[in-house]
């Protein structure tokens, strides 16, 4: 009997073992993307999860158009508002739906702000209208949870190229990463620790050395219509169902 033990105990120590050496190979093999990035995703949401509980009454949730347009420190030093920006390169509309019932558990915002850009056709030969590898880089800094599971399993169900063990086990993504490790990857809670800008990713990237870059009128010509990807207005259903049921 106390041989069955020690085998067990034995046993439960390596499988920790293993379990904590496989989470800091993932950890470190997950690429991070901070804001000496273009889309400095992976401080986005590492940041969100250090607010306050119950400190922000303003959510944004979208693609670049809402990461790039909303500065919830301009809000809060114009008008006193608390908010903060979601919104990642390409984010599809199942992606914002599990972002705020992740954002949910931690916060009880009074509005929500939706761009709906990836409700219409984007890269309409990808199940979730948008590319497989933006669908991940905005679901792995998530913690895991009822929510993630709940997520990953529906990414999983509707996009045949995507695995549930590949969310599991990152580094079956990015086992070959190892060759590009920097200092980033290795100063990941101190690296994240320095966004300040609450989620909003100013677009410095297309200024020119002439200035900002403008917007042409548009000639005026009829209007162009597309009708919505079924699976995006599927999450912007549930989107508007969730938000009523929080009476947001």
């Amino acid at each position: 009997m106390r041989g069955h033990k020690k085998y067990i105990l034995k046993l439960a120590v390596f499988l920790m073992l293993l379990a904590l050496s496989l989470g800091a190979v993932n950890r470190l093999l997950l690429p991070k993307y901070y804001y000496n990035s273009d889309w400095p995703t992976t401080s986005t949401y590492l940041d969100f999860y250090n607010m306050e509980k119950k400190s922000v009454d303003v959510l944004f949730l979208g693609s670049s158009h809402c990461a790039a347009a909303f500065s919830p420190v301009e809000l809060y030093r114009e008008y006193g508002i608390r908010s903060y920006n979601l919104g990642c390169e390409q984010q599809n509309l199942l992606v914002s739906y599990y972002w705020l019932m992740e954002a949910l558990r931690f916060q009880k915002p009074e509005y929500v702000f939706l761009d709906t850009f990836m409700l219409f056709p984007y890269h309409e030969d990808e199940a979730l209208n948008t590319a497989g590898e933006a669908t991940g880089k905005a679901m792995d800094i998530m913690k895991w949870s009822r929510v993630k599971l709940q997520a990953v399993y529906d990414i999983c169900r509707l996009d045949p190229d995507q695995k549930l063990s590949a969310y599991v086990f990152p580094n079956e993504r990015f086992h070959t990463r190892w060759k590009g490790l920097s200092e980033g990857d290795f100063t990941f809670g101190t690296m994240a620790g320095h966004e300040t800008l609450m989620g909003f990713r100013p677009l410095d990237f297309h200024v020119d050395i002439q200035g900002y870059e403008t917007f042409a009128k548009m000639p005026e010509e009829e209007p162009e219509y597309a009708e919505m990807v079924p699976v995006m207005k599927e999450y912007l259903d549930k989107i508007v169902k969730l938000c009523q049921e929080r009476n947001i």
